[in-house]
C-alpha cells in the first residue's frame, strides 16, 4: 500500500510540474515573441476586479477592441505570465491604467491577429513558473531523497 501511495504522489507531482512548466514556457515564449508584434490603437471596453467567490482573492478582467485590416477583434490579455488574481489593491494596480474608454496600444500577432496583448514581453513570473514546474517534474520522476543517519539514500 505504501508503495502504491508513493507512486501516486510521484505521478501527481510530475503531472503538476509538467503542467506548470508547459504553461510557464508557453507564456515565456509568447511574451518574448510579442515584443516584435505590430501595434494598433484599441479601446478598453471593460475593466473590472471580479468579486471573489471565496476569501479575498479578486480576478482582474480587462477587455479591449481593436481593428486589423478592417476586421474587428476583442482581446483580454493584459500580459503573458502575469498574475491576474490577488487582493483588491493588487488588482486595482493591474487594471488602473486601463479605464473603460481609454485608448490603448494593442500588440497583435500578425499571423493570427486575434492573439493580442497590452503589455508585450515576458515576465519573471513566467520564467519562475517554468523553472519550478521543471523542478517538480524532475523530483516527481526521480523520486524523493531522504536522509538516514549520515548517508543520503533513495
Amino acid at each position: 500500500m505504501r508503495f502504491l501511495l508513493n507512486i501516486l504522489v510521484k505521478v501527481a507531482v510530475s503531472a503538476i510540474g509538467l503542467y506548470m512548466a508547459w504553461r510557464g514556457a508557453a507564456d515565456w515564449k509568447a511574451g518574448a515573441g510579442s515584443t516584435a508584434w505590430p501595434t494598433v490603437a484599441g479601446t478598453v471596453m471593460e475593466s473590472r476586479a471580479d468579486a471573489p467567490i471565496r476569501g479575498s482573492t479578486y480576478q482582474a478582467h480587462v477587455s479591449y477592441r481593436y481593428k486589423v485590416s478592417g476586421q474587428v477583434y476583442v482581446g483580454d490579455q493584459i500580459a503573458f505570465g502575469e498574475a491576474t488574481r490577488g487582493s483588491r489593491q493588487n488588482i486595482g494596480e493591474i487594471i488602473g491604467p486601463y479605464p473603460v474608454g481609454a485608448v490603448v496600444q494593442v500588440h497583435y500577432d500578425p499571423a493570427t491577429p486575434d492573439d493580442s496583448v497590452l503589455r508585450p514581453g515576458w515576465t519573471g513570473r513566467a520564467v519562475l513558473e517554468t523553472i519550478l514546474g521543471a523542478l517538480m517534474l524532475i523530483i516527481g520522476l526521480v523520486g524523493r531523497v531522504v536522509r538516514r543517519g549520515s548517508r543520503w539514500t533513495r
